[in-house]
């Protein structure tokens, strides 16, 4: 539909709100069928992504030879050497973590957009939650990459 075709031939007190259901209809075309099915196995395949980095941080926690077991749950740990003190994250914990918070913000983010867009709700908390979209991205990368380079320096220089 183009532009043009939106433009009435006359006049008249029903010309916005014929523009306004034209360009509502142009821009918020209703859902196709099967959109409930589709975001039922998006949120089930987000909810099992979430359930399996928490499985692997429990099998890493049943398989360890630290006693006791809960040593090899540390977050944050400082490292003492003789370049310096290093802040040090654990790698297993923190993408355990990185998943479940980013998992939960999917989740939300996934029903704000079905709100919007199946049930016609307001957009308000959708956008809010698009717009802050990049924070979580940032975090999550930041942390896992923090932790990685931190357990590679930490590894290779002598204690």
């Amino acid at each position: 539909m183009s532009l043009g075709s939106l433009l009435p031939a006359a006049l008249d007190a029903q010309t916005l709100p014929t523009l306004v259901a034209a360009l509502d209809r142009s821009l918020y075309p209703s859902p196709t069928p099967g959109l409930t099915a589709r975001m039922a196995v998006l949120w089930a395949l987000t909810g099992l992504c979430i359930l399996m980095a928490v499985l692997y941080l429990w099998l890493h926690y049943r398989s360890t030879t630290e006693r006791p077991r809960r040593r090899c749950l540390w977050f944050i740990r400082l490292v003492e050497r003789p370049s310096g003190r290093f802040i040090v994250i654990n790698p297993r914990p923190a993408l355990t973590w990185v998943v479940v918070v980013y998992g939960t913000y999917e989740l939300v983010f996934l029903a704000a957009f079905y709100r919007v867009y199946a049930l016609g709700d307001r957009q308000v908390a959708y956008a809010g939650l698009r717009g802050f979209n990049a924070l979580p991205f940032f975090l999550g990368g930041w942390v896992l990459s923090w932790s990685g380079l931190q357990a590679r320096l930490s590894s290779s220089t002598r204690a």
